[in-house]
């Protein structure tokens, strides 16, 4: 897959997502659950723009995490839609 900005925002910003998600087991459980990865999957496809997007979306169709997210990480409560939006029309 080409490295576009679109996809280098997607993978930073997923990574910082499961980086927090990783902080609770139970959030973390939680995004395992909803996304089929294992904990030995999740490890094996760091990095990747899939995760990073499993990551992404998952914390966008729950707003609430995602505030908590936003709010816990100084990230633009805006910011993940936007890059979300950047990746679909870039993709």
């Amino acid at each position: 897959m080409k490295n576009t900005p679109e996809k280098t925002d997607i993978s930073v910003l997923g990574l910082q997502m499961l980086t927090w998600l990783a902080q609770e087991p139970e959030r973390l459980a939680a995004f395992c659950d909803a996304t089929g990865y294992t904990l030995d999957s999740l490890k094996s496809s760091i990095g990747e723009p899939e995760t990073a997007l499993a990551a992404l979306e998952y914390l966008l169709a729950d707003e609430s995490l995602l505030l908590h997210f936003c709010t816990e990480t100084g990230t633009p409560p805006g910011a993940p839609l936007q890059a979300w939006q950047r990746w679909q029309h870039g993709g």
